[in-house]
């Protein structure tokens, strides 16, 4: 939502308050009641528009918190594993789980879901071991965990980013058309009968 586009909108919202506390208005001017409905109506379709492209944007930022905590536990379960297996010669599996911060931030979110899913998979079949290293019950369960709610906001990030450019194309389209009614219509009536406050 542009700058242009949030004043646009409290022009808007100005003008049906306006109108809301003074009722006698439409009921005195026959000639605004069917362009203000019609106003109405885009309006509340923009309202409802700006509230699916917040929700977007929560979830952007839902997704940015919720991927940086899980790297943060990958990383630091990861170095107890890689100790864990220098300490007991385990060549098998040492580097498997040698995790760089750049490596996961810049990885793609299947690959950091996958590196979890090993890493969750190493943890159950070498718990015992594991606990003299700080990897209890208590750690694995906030991987698993942030894994899960991790799995749960791509799916949703997904969705949103699919309809993320329609939205803001189809608020565009909104703004315009509410636009063209109210600068055309609304206003042009409004300041013939004077009760428009808006006008400047």
């Amino acid at each position: 939502m542009t700058q242009l586009q949030e004043h646009k909108l409290e022009r808007y919202l100005s003008f049906r308050e306006y109108l809301n506390q003074n009722p006698l208005a439409l009921e005195q001017y026959p000639l605004l009641k069917p362009h203000y409905e019609t106003f109405l109506n885009y309006l509340n379709l923009i309202l409802k528009t700006k509230e699916t492209m917040e929700e977007s944007i929560k979830c952007t930022c839902n997704y940015n918190l919720l991927k940086e905590d899980l790297i943060k536990v990958v990383l630091s379960i990861s170095r107890k594993v890689t100790a864990y297996s220098l300490l007991e010669e385990l060549t098998d599996i040492q580097g498997m789980f040698c995790y760089t911060y750049e490596e996961l931030s810049q990885a793609t979110d299947e690959k950091i879901l996958k590196k979890c899913q090993n890493l969750l998979q190493f943890i159950l079949k070498y718990n015992k071991e594991l606990i003299d290293y700080g990897i209890d019950a208590n750690l694995e369960k906030n991987l698993r965990d942030l894994t899960d709610q991790f799995h749960l906001v791509l799916e949703t990030k997904n969705i949103y980013t699919e309809t993320s450019v329609a939205s803001n194309e189809h608020f565009t389209y909104l703004i315009n058309e509410t636009d063209e009614i109210y600068e055309k219509k609304l206003v042009t009536i409004s300041s013939g009968i004077t009760i428009n406050p808006l006008l400047d």
